[in-house]
């Protein structure tokens, strides 16, 4: 089990697994910085904001909705 979140998780298996990139962890600081401690470490508001990012950039995004 990965002492990383879910997402993180997976990239940290999926790196292991194939051995093609360093894997370098950048865990956010829940108990400092609460609920805005994966904006601070992404940078981002969340999934939505960055596929907008992407867009604006000409860069392609798919959307998955519930």
């Amino acid at each position: 089990m990965s002492k990383y979140e879910p997402t993180d998780a997976m990239a940290d298996r999926w790196a292991r697994a194939y051995g093609a990139v360093a894997i370098e962890p950048h865990p956010a600081n829940w108990t400092i910085n609460g609920r805005r401690a994966g904006f601070i470490r992404n940078g981002s508001r969340g999934a939505s904001h960055t596929a907008a990012l992407a867009e604006a950039a000409g860069i392609p995004a798919r959307r998955y909705t519930a």
